[in-house]
């Protein structure tokens, strides 16, 4: 367990890395005249952080429920695929993804989300268990009631 949170550590530090470099998400040179050409587009400053938030979803959902099928389904090179092609969609929409994970929003993933995905099985798994007891009829609890429901019965 302690890898992954290692590796989670890492994309987190990948990710600020990509937030403060010169030029941010717009790709312009520090200290360009107004006007001028704007460097050619680099990497979306939305890559990192997407590759942190699918592989913080592969570690905390694979430690939550307890299965191993995501590192396989999403192992690294698919979940760089995925943000290869989902950086540029957030660009053309203006999220700043990068922006985001550096403040309470990025704690609150990695806090609250595990906390309610927990709390949303057990309630979910408590109504169930509700659901399969049958429900037994009220037992009859003087000799009058029973006398009562047998003359009840013969109407």
């Amino acid at each position: 367990m302690s890898d992954e949170l290692e590796q989670l550590a890492t994309a987190a530090d990948q990710a600020d890395q990509a937030a403060t470099a010169p030029g941010g998400a717009t790709g312009a040179a520090p200290g360009a005249a107004p006007g001028a050409a704007a460097a050619p587009p680099g990497p979306s400053a939305n890559l990192a952080a997407i590759v942190f938030l699918l592989s913080t979803f592969r570690t905390v959902a694979g430690l939550v429920l307890g299965v191993q099928s995501l590192a396989i389904t999403l192992d690294d090179a698919k979940v760089q695929a995925c943000a290869d092609v989902l950086a540029p969609v957030a660009d053309k929409h203006g999220l700043h993804l990068e922006a985001m994970l550096g403040g309470p929003e990025g704690a609150a993933i990695m806090v609250a989300g595990p906390i309610l995905w927990e709390a949303a099985r057990q309630l979910h798994l408590e109504l169930k268990a509700k659901r399969a007891k049958p429900v037994a009829p009220a037992p009859a609890t003087s000799s009058s009631d029973q006398a009562d429901a047998g003359a009840l019965a013969g109407a």
